[in-house]
């Protein structure tokens, strides 16, 4: 037995992979991009690219990889109540 299919293969939308940078540093509302501190560099280089890009703020989880809500979600807390000012 096996999940059936949620979304179209990328293959079929010739688009999957545009993002529009401008438009996301236009964005009117807070944005924060998060990387886990032992993910590896291949996996965090797009995001921090991004974020330079659009000049989003990033912030590196301690300890932390893919995810971060699931190895360090004490941190991940702390540093989203940090960015948000709670």
């Amino acid at each position: 037995m096996a999940a059936g299919p949620t979304t179209p293969p990328s293959t079929e939308d010739p688009g999957w992979a545009t993002l529009d940078v401008p438009a996301l540093s236009q964005v009117p509302l807070p944005i924060l991009i998060t990387t886990g501190e032992t993910s590896p560099d291949w996996l965090r280089r797009p995001p921090m690219a991004i974020a330079k890009l659009a000049g989003i703020p990033t912030r590196t989880i301690g300890g932390a990889g893919h995810s971060p809500h699931l190895t360090q979600p004490a941190a991940l807390v702390e540093v989203i109540e940090d960015f948000a000012g709670a």
